[in-house]
C-alpha cells in the first residue's frame, strides 16, 4: 500500500510540473492557441484526479494504521505471535 502510494505521489508530482510548464509557456505567450489551451485543460483534470487518488490512498493507510494501534492498545497480539501468517 505505501509502495501505491509513493508511485502516486511520483506521478503526481510529475503531472505538477509538467502542467506548470505547459501552464507558464500558455501564459508567457509562447503558445497561444486552442489546442494549448484543451491540452492545459485536460492536464488540469488529471492533476485533480492524481490528487483525489493521492487523497485516498492517504485515508485508506491512516485508516489501517489507526486498527493497528487500537488493536495493539486493547492487548491484542498481532497474527505472527500466533504462528499466522501477517
Amino acid at each position: 500500500m505505501l509502495e501505491q502510494l509513493v508511485e502516486c505521489e511520483n506521478r503526481l508530482l510529475e503531472e505538477q510540473r509538467r502542467f506548470n510548464e505547459l501552464l507558464l509557456a500558455y501564459q508567457s505567450g509562447d503558445l497561444g492557441d486552442d489546442l494549448t489551451r484543451m491540452k492545459i485543460e485536460q492536464m488540469q483534470r488529471e492533476v485533480d484526479a492524481l490528487g483525489r487518488q493521492l487523497t485516498a490512498l492517504r485515508t485508506v493507510i491512516a485508516a489501517q494504521a489507526d486498527r493497528e494501534r487500537a488493536g495493539y492498545r486493547q492487548g491484542a497480539m498481532p497474527k505472527a505471535a500466533y504462528g499466522q501468517a501477517a
